[in-house]
């Protein structure tokens, strides 16, 4: 179960990097957008072929951020599952079975003294 969360954890932290590249990566190309925008007048904006350049590069940047997004939420899911399952699984290890080794343990070493005792 912890190699499952780890891997999972390392899965998270993957996505979460591509995630943020690709929101910075948006946000230069939203910017250059802004600044053209500013720089052509109006009625010649839609005829620029730099500005269509811009435009079809931000499309291409709002697809690879909303898949981006979305691996980023369904790893940090897959995450959170797998951290639950783990908490569970040592919870379950340290409550129940923990003690129940224990006392067989004991009951085993009573019964090797008891027989040491006896064998003399």
């Amino acid at each position: 179960m912890l190699h499952e969360l780890h891997t999972a954890m390392k899965t998270n932290h993957t996505y979460q990097s591509e995630f943020r590249q690709a929101e910075s990566k948006l946000a230069v190309v939203e910017k250059q957008r802004s600044k053209l925008k500013e720089q052509i007048p109006a009625e010649k904006l839609a005829k620029s072929r730099k500005f269509r350049l811009i435009e079809k590069e931000l499309d291409k940047r709002k697809r690879k951020y909303t898949e981006a997004r979305l691996k980023a939420t369904r790893a940090r899911n897959e995450y959170l599952l797998c951290m639950e399952a783990g908490n569970a699984s040592l919870h379950k290890y340290y409550v129940d079975d923990l003690s129940d080794m224990l006392d067989c343990m004991d009951y085993g070493l009573h019964q090797s003294l008891a027989r040491a005792v006896l064998a003399r």
